[in-house]
């Protein structure tokens, strides 16, 4: 049966493979808190009062939903593709977990910076030496650096081996170019997007206040490293399935392949790792200043 240019069959499966996991998502992610606020504080060091607890319990709800919106449509965009090219079969080619996760990627950068912080009337705000390293664990980025030069390295290599593969259409050069490119921008937006989180304005008069903000913004530098990462890792996994699928050894093969593999667990471990509730991590401060209005 054929639907306005679709195979029906074929339609349904794909409605029902990326509709009804997107509403589980849904249902996760705008599920109440519940412990896991306070498992979080007790990761962080942040003491739970009358004070600090609402501001964190808000802060945390929204960007899991902010988080949860950007997952679930990057995971609908393969199947929103279906409708656009009318086919159920011939989509572009793309990335589902790459997709995927750089939805994520948007809702963590998008909750941060729709946060808004007044506590201080006045407008006056605290200000400290906020460096990256202080919200973020600095292995981490090595992580994301060596990551990309990972990708760069087996993009030239890919381009050096003979005999790419057949049905590729793409020029060499420009896949050369696409990956190195891709792996540039992903370790810039490493470096740029998690400092957008933790230097925004903190106008707090309360040290309790100062001290959760800071973990709610090392909360989201984590989210947003720990996607960029992962990102990094697929695209060294893409290169590594690539090498596979031109080698003329079966051994060599199954090594490309089955390495690309444990590459792509990685990438979902450090995904999972980084933004997980439950991460110990407490932020290191420099020396306090006040900044009037």
């Amino acid at each position: 049966m054929v639907i306005d240019g679709f195979d029906g069959a074929a339609l349904l499966a794909a409605s029902l493979s990326a509709l009804v996991p997107a509403g589980v998502f849904l249902w996760w992610g705008f599920r109440p808190l519940g412990r896991r606020v306070d498992a979080w504080a007790a990761a962080r060091g942040v003491p739970l009062t009358e004070q600090t607890r609402p501001f964190v319990t808000a802060h945390l709800q929204r960007a899991r939903r902010w988080r949860t919106v950007g997952f679930t449509l990057g995971w609908l965009t393969p199947y929103l593709l279906v409708w656009v090219t009318r086919s159920a079969y011939d989509q572009p080619a793309m990335n589902p977990l790459a997709v995927t996760a750089g939805g994520y990627l948007v809702g963590a950068l998008g909750a941060e910076l729709w946060a808004t912080r007044r506590n201080r009337p006045s407008g006056a705000a605290v200000i400290a030496s906020r460096d990256l390293d202080c919200y973020v664990p600095a292995r981490a980025m090595i992580w994301v650096r060596g990551a990309a030069a990972a990708a760069a390295v087996l993009a030239v290599f890919n381009y050096a081996v003979p005999g790419k593969v057949a049905g590729n259409t793409a020029p060499e050069p420009l896949l050369l170019a696409r990956t190195v490119l891709v792996a540039l921008v992903l370790v810039v937006a490493a470096e740029v997007l998690p400092r957008l989180a933790i230097r925004r304005r903190q106008p707090f008069v309360s040290a309790e206040l100062l001290r959760a903000d800071d973990a709610v913004r090392s909360w989201s530098a984590h989210a947003m490293t720990g996607v960029l990462l992962a990102l990094l890792l697929l695209t060294v996994a893409g290169q590594l399935f690539s090498l596979g699928r031109v080698m003329e050894s079966t051994v060599s093969r199954w090594a490309f392949y089955l390495l690309g593999l444990a590459i792509v667990a990685v990438a979902i471990g450090a995904f999972q790792h980084l933004s997980d509730y439950c991460w110990r991590w407490q932020v290191r401060r420099g020396e306090l200043e006040e900044v009037g209005p």
